[in-house]
């Protein structure tokens, strides 16, 4: 009886990433970006790859990442390239996007699709968010003034804390975390040289119990 296997694929192979494009959320904590060796997996080759800002900001949305993959001689298993995603707690209605690029393939070896976008989905557009909108403005004429604003508590979030009036300011509150009970938290407004800054709004959150989970505020 005489035993055949199959002939091992000949050639360095293609080098590529799996898709074109993925969806992640933001709360996953890391985006994975796999690099395929296709049509030959004979000797060790290597490939570059770095990420590219789309409408998402590095150090906001995500980490920029780069290196190289390697595959040594014989190995054609999909190789891993996790990227870090990043939480900004900023309320955003379009998923936001960057690039994962392959270049500089080594070792003989070609390649294939290059580029995987990458769409960030807000996750903070789910159950433990309430929001309120206020507006800053002068309160004599159309325009003005420019205003700053900041707040004292780690569970309120501005849409904005600068610009010109009039303006208007989404506040967020996450209560993701937050043990059932009455928290008060200040959002203070200054303008240089305006008469009456700077001017402070209290904002005042009774958490019942089953909030957490979606209960109400």
């Amino acid at each position: 009886m005489t035993k055949l296997s199959p002939a091992p694929a000949a050639g360095p192979g293609t080098l590529l990433v799996e898709k074109d494009a993925q969806t992640v959320n933001e709360t996953d904590g890391t985006a994975v970006v796999n690099v395929l060796r296709l049509c030959g997996s004979a000797g060790a080759v290597t490939v570059d790859f770095s990420t590219t800002a789309g409408t998402a900001v590095p150090g906001d949305n995500y980490q920029d990442v780069s290196g190289t993959v390697t595959f040594d001689d014989g190995d054609a298993t999909p190789k891993s390239i996790p990227i870090p995603l990043l939480d900004n707690h900023q309320i955003q209605c379009d998923p936001q996007t960057f690039d994962l690029n392959l270049s500089n393939p080594g070792g003989g070896a070609s390649l294939g699709l290059p580029t995987t976008t990458v769409s960030i989905e807000d996750g903070d557009q789910g159950q433990h968010l309430f929001q309120k909108t206020f507006q800053v403005r002068d309160a004599n004429r159309a325009t003005g003034p420019a205003w700053n604003a900041t707040v004292d508590q780690p569970w309120l979030f501005l849409s904005a804390d600068s610009g010109f009036g009039p303006s208007t300011v989404t506040v967020t509150v996450e209560i993701a975390g937050l043990s059932p009970g009455t928290y008060t938290g200040t959002i203070t407004i200054t303008s240089d040289g305006a008469v009456g800054s700077p001017q402070t709004i209290q904002v005042t959150v009774d958490i019942q119990p089953g909030a957490g989970g979606g209960g109400g505020v």
